[in-house]
């Protein structure tokens, strides 16, 4: 069996395009359904954050599995499978591996050591356990990375400090502008 992680994020894309292949929460039931449809995937994971969008599958051809991956995303978001050449990129078992070793850690967030990634795979391993996407692959692949990835956070101290783009922006706010006394607000939109 192979791993395959397509996906997109934010050293690839600019927000609106990553915008445009977002995954609901409330949609992810039906789009399992339609991953199982396709026979060369056994297992699959979806990963839908603001910075990144990624598919992981578990099949025995890996270029048929990511193949498969393309198509459900380009069908799922009614866009091209050639508009999805331009901004993801595919990774085949190790490398699918440590990729998502590196996302769980924080060091392939937009901000390093950001701390939401965890609780973001967390909850779309639940989702995917739940629609039925998860076999003993992906489980142990993922339980790894969450193990992992708390691990690299306890051992490092890679989250301390500022680890959120709003936190990042109060910081520069409040050393660029004088503000450093005065309340702000910041407004995020995900």
């Amino acid at each position: 069996m192979s791993l395959v992680v397509i996906g997109i994020n934010h050293k690839k894309a600019p927000l609106e395009v990553r915008e445009r292949f977002s995954f609901r929460d409330e949609n992810l039931d039906t789009h399992y359904r339609a991953l199982k449809n396709h026979p060369a995937v056994r297992e699959a994971f979806i990963l839908s954050t603001c910075n990144r969008v990624e598919l992981y599958g578990v099949g025995d051809d890996p270029a048929i599995v990511a193949d498969n991956l393309k198509k459900f995303l380009g069908q799922a978001q009614e866009l091209p499978v050639d508009f999805l050449e331009k901004y993801f990129y595919t990774k085949i078992d190790r490398e699918a591996t440590t990729h998502l070793l590196r996302v769980a850690g924080g060091l392939d967030s937009m901000v390093l050591g950001e701390v939401q990634i965890m609780g973001q795979i967390r909850k779309a391993y639940i989702s995917a356990c739940v629609s039925g996407g998860v076999g003993t692959s992906l489980h142990k692949v993922i339980q790894d990375a969450l193990r992992i990835g708390k691990k690299v956070r306890n051992l490092t101290g890679i989250s301390r400090g500022v680890t959120s783009i709003p936190g990042v922006v109060m910081e520069l706010i409040k050393k660029e502008s004088g503000l450093a006394h005065k309340k702000a607000l910041v407004i995020w939109r995900t």
